[in-house]
């Protein structure tokens, strides 16, 4: 399974190490191509405006 850190923000490298603790395939997700790729994301703590921004950008957003 190949899970995103999606790399925006901080709290990346501990997601990434904890990915790796449990035997997952892990990407940093800093392009909107790089989504196609895996199973799940995710977002670690930060802002929700400039997540909510950036996916809207690249299209995956409902909203």
């Amino acid at each position: 399974m190949k899970i995103g850190v999606l790399a925006f923000q901080g709290g990346v490298v501990e997601h990434i190490k904890h990915l790796e603790s449990l035997n997952c395939e892990d990407v940093e997700v800093k392009k909107c191509e790089e989504l196609d790729d895996i199973s799940g994301i995710i977002l670690p703590g930060g802002e929700s405006t400039t997540i909510g921004k950036s996916l809207k950008k690249w299209g995956r957003s409902k909203n």
